[in-house]
């Protein structure tokens, strides 16, 4: 495929071909990913992978899982199975191209161990595009699909099964909102950049069917004063460590 490139995934260990303009893959999905309480053998949904940075992610700790991810642009969806194969992991993982919000028969009535998700984050409404490129469409959401979003992410797990979004801060209310009375022991983990920044994104995870109160949770602060990671947070991006919340 024209217009990509191919870059070093978790220190080298895995290789990410992703679009050399538009969307790219940042740090956000190795979080996601790192944060996921995966155990031999399960089965994850990856809803809207990309190109298939979290499932790259998760196989790199656990050769033994299986997944599914789902992703609408067909762009993204094309690479995802491109870095499944190039990974030799085509095996392990299925891509499937195909709109959360429309039927999806090949996973109609399945539910899976895991189900994680890095949800667009821009209402349309509220963002000026002049044109739906892969980047703006991969970041845009429409006003009450988060709600939308979420749900589909609840009908897919399993009982006690873990659902896990990483988000900006102010979708959290919504989030909540959707969870509420279907999905409990929810851990609300914030990622801040800075210490004493406020933070903007956090992970928040619950399984299907459990009880207890939300729990707001110390999070994990990303950068020094200089700018560099600290070592707790290179352990996750480079080597592939995972976050425990």
């Amino acid at each position: 495929m024209h217009d990509t490139t191919t870059d070093a995934l978790l220190g080298g260990r895995l290789q990410l071909t992703q679009p050399l303009k538009g969307y790219r893959a940042g740090n956000d999905p190795v979080f996601l990913a790192a944060s996921i309480p995966i155990k031999q053998g399960e089965h994850v949904l990856d809803v809207g992978t990309g190109v298939g940075t979290a499932l790259l992610c998760l196989a790199a700790r656990d050769n033994s899982i299986k997944g599914v991810g789902v992703e609408v642009q067909e762009n993204l969806a094309t690479l995802a199975l491109q870095n499944t194969e190039q990974n030799n992991l085509d095996q392990t993982f299925t891509i499937i191209k195909a709109d959360i919000f429309e039927k999806i028969d090949q996973i109609k009535g399945l539910q899976f161990n895991h189900v994680l998700s890095n949800p667009p984050f821009f209402e349309s409404e509220k963002t000026t595009v002049s044109s739906l490129s892969s980047k703006k469409l991969g970041r845009m959401i429409e006003k009450g699909d988060l709600q939308r979003w979420v749900s589909f992410c609840i009908k897919h797990v399993r009982p006690k099964g873990t659902i896990t979004l990483i988000y900006r801060t102010e979708g959290i209310v919504e989030i909540l909102k959707t969870l509420d009375g279907k999905v409990g022991d929810i851990k609300i983990f914030p990622l801040w950049s800075k210490r004493g920044e406020p933070a903007k994104r956090f992970i928040i995870q619950g399984r299907n069917g459990a009880k207890g109160p939300p729990q707001l949770l110390a999070g994990l602060v990303l950068h020094d004063r200089d700018g560099t990671y600290y070592p707790e947070v290179d352990k996750i991006l480079r080597h592939g460590a995972a976050l425990k919340l």
